[in-house]
């Protein structure tokens, strides 16, 4: 293991609390989103080529609002952009881009107009070989919520049921390697079982509730 080096924050106020990490597919670079005691996000790029933490830190949000856990990256497989998804104390789902060492201006999706609560916490992953996103987001209100990046834009956005608890995060994302899009999680109504709502590649619906 080499030795311990410090990372610099955009914030020196409080506490990280909370990490995020992808690596790209194609290059010597590793995002990094973290977020503090104060609910402050923030996103810094790992350059291999120079060993060294660049393109950052940058600030995500400093809105507050013990959010500390809404915060994910991941990769494009194709295009090797990093995707920063987070909340700002808003139902919304707030995003950033990074391409090459720029970061891209905030951008923003909406949730379905059942969900009232504010995004508190988010999953994102990547599907082989394309550009392809899955996020999976919960409320303070337990709502959880799906929408998929096609490389364009967010599509598919969806209320997907209640989980079990807003305190810990009790729901997860995934591609099954055949194009489906998979969003699991533990139900505020069965807090013994695990259940799935699977979006069909290629469909714009998503399939009934199945449990296990």
């Amino acid at each position: 293991w080499s030795s311990e080096v410090n990372v610099e924050q955009s914030y020196s106020c409080c506490e990280v609390q909370h990490l995020r990490m992808a690596s790209s597919p194609s290059k010597e670079e590793i995002t990094m989103a973290s977020s503090n005691s104060a609910s402050d996000d923030c996103g810094i790029l790992w350059v291999g080529a120079t060993n060294t933490w660049e393109y950052g830190p940058i600030i995500m949000t400093g809105i507050g609002g013990d959010n500390r856990f809404d915060i994910d990256v991941a990769y494009e497989q194709v295009n090797a952009r990093s995707l920063v998804v987070f909340g700002k104390n808003s139902v919304d789902m707030h995003f950033r881009f990074n391409s090459l060492g720029i970061w891209s201006g905030v951008g923003s999706v909406s949730p379905p107009g059942s969900v009232s609560g504010r995004l508190r916490m988010s999953r994102l992953v990547s599907e082989p070989d394309t550009n392809r996103l899955l996020f999976a987001g919960a409320t303070q209100y337990r709502e959880l919520w799906a929408a998929v990046w096609d490389g364009v834009v967010f599509t598919n956005v969806h209320h997907t049921d209640s989980v079990h608890s807003f305190s810990a995060v009790n729901h997860g994302a995934a591609f099954d390697g055949q194009g489906n899009a998979i969003v699991f999680y533990v139900p505020a109504w069965a807090p013994l079982r695990v259940c799935r709502r699977v979006l069909p590649d290629g469909s714009s619906s998503w399939a009934g509730v199945s449990c296990s």
